[in-house]
């Protein structure tokens, strides 16, 4: 296993794609214990939102890949750990005014940096949320490790939509651009469902994977595609009109994939329980690079949209990589 102070620390990939000229992993910031960054936000404005344990802050610049001077623009500090940070696009849209939801433990918040205030608290899930959607015109969806899904209206400041979605916790939902606004959810009773929230019934369900499903992810510009991956070691591509599975990779990991995050060409990445990232081609159904990392396990991830790339920084307990397309 590679040094982890190798900055272009990867193995030779098993082929390389025409489109693909160099991806690279880059180690850009060190922390203390305890006081590290583990999300960030490019905001609309261009300016960047950083969130670090229980304060987030609005910052002129991404100082993490930089030593020079900031200003901080406003900042938000709680009493404990803040999880699911989005933008809103409604309040975001009048003068300037940058709104925010987040989650801590099982209690969903809208706060508004210009107004310094909290427009509303939602506290209706009893276990942890673990996703945040800005479903349409001023309404939130939630999933929750108490099984649910949940559609909050923070203008009319109420929940108005309960859905019994999993027999176990929820672990990711998703917005099906590419379907009519379709929902995907996954979750530890190792199945995949597609809800149609405004009709509130069950578009689909998925049943194949023979362990947890850890994330999803939708194939893009594909309609009614979409890819899986869990702790049965494999990832499966499922068309989910048809209610079936399409392709299955199969021994992918040793431990478990717990992430999955399309890229762009065709390329997809996956993140193994024993701290593997595995880029992968969609169409020829093979993998063709791969960084090992031998660290702490992955905090979190951000994705950052710079000049039609998608670069990805990935969170550790006392460092920040990035990696990047060098395209």
């Amino acid at each position: 296993m590679n040094n982890i102070n190798n900055i272009n620390n990867y193995y030779e990939p098993i082929y390389k794609p025409k489109f693909i000229k160099n991806y690279t992993k880059i180690l850009i910031k060190k922390f203390e214990k305890n006081k590290s960054i583990n999300n960030i936000i490019k905001l609309k404005n261009g300016n960047y939102l950083c969130v670090s344990y229980n304060t987030i802050t609005i910052q002129d610049r991404l100082i993490i890949e930089n030593n020079f001077k900031y200003k901080n623009i406003y900042k938000l500090k709680e009493s404990s750990h803040i999880l699911n940070v989005i933008e809103l696009n409604l309040f975001n849209s009048k003068n300037n005014n940058i709104t925010i939801a987040y989650s801590i433990n099982n209690i969903l918040k809208i706060y508004s940096f210009n107004l310094k205030d909290f427009i509303c608290i939602f506290n209706e899930h009893e276990w942890a949320i673990t996703s945040i959607i800005e479903f349409n015109y001023g309404k939130i969806l939630t999933s929750s490790n108490d099984k649910t899904i949940r559609l909050f209206d923070y203008i009319e400041k109420e929940c108005i939509l309960n859905l019994l979605a999993h027999d176990w916790n929820i672990n990711n939902m998703i917005l099906l651009k590419n379907n009519n606004n379709l929902v995907g959810t996954c979750s530890w009773d190792k199945t995949i469902k597609i809800w149609d929230i405004n009709e509130e019934i069950l578009y689909s369900e998925l049943i194949g994977h023979s362990d947890c499903v850890n994330d999803i992810c939708e194939v893009e510009n594909k309609k009614n595609l979409i890819l899986s991956v869990s702790q049965d070691n494999s990832i499966k591509e499922w068309d989910f009109e048809k209610e079936i599975c399409l392709y299955t990779f199969n021994n992918v990991s040793l431990n478990g994939i717990s992430k999955i995050i399309w890229m762009n060409n065709n390329v997809f990445l996956t993140y193994c329980e024993e701290d593997v990232f595995i880029f992968w081609d969609y169409k020829l159904k093979q993998k063709f690079l791969t960084f090992e990392h031998n660290n702490y396990h992955l905090e979190n991830y951000s994705i950052i949209k710079e000049n039609n790339n998608k670069i990805i920084y990935l969170f550790y307990l006392d460092n920040i990589y990035k990696i990047c397309n060098n395209n």
